[in-house]
């Protein structure tokens, strides 16, 4: 039972990672968003098409993540191990390419 815990707060943190407003992902949108205003026109509108993208791509994956802790939590079902690995190796690669995005748009 200890590892299903364990499994359940890892989900926990990586949900958390991606749906916070002043988490890792939020933080690192809000760099992108700046990057997109300060820029011209073409700038803003490929940054905002692809913020758009990852809204809506962890808009979706943060829903998966809340149902398995819902269902875990209240219905005592429990995540699979290699679903929790690849939700929460997901999770890490939204941020690592909102963060090099963030990164890429601060240096123009």
């Amino acid at each position: 039972m200890q590892k299903s815990g364990e499994d359940f707060v890892e989900l926990a943190r990586a949900y958390k990672r991606i749906n916070a407003p002043v988490g890792e992902l939020g933080m690192a949108s809000l760099k992108v968003s700046t990057a997109a205003l300060a820029g011209n026109d073409g700038t803003y509108a490929g940054l905002e098409n692809r913020l758009q993208t990852i809204t809506a791509f962890r808009d979706f994956l943060a829903a998966r993540m809340f149902e398995r802790l819902s269902e875990a939590e209240f219905g005592g079902k429990h995540v699979s191990n290699g679903e929790r690995q690849s939700l929460v190796r997901q999770a890490d690669a939204l941020i690592d390419y909102v963060d090099w995005l963030a990164a890429k748009s601060g240096s123009n």
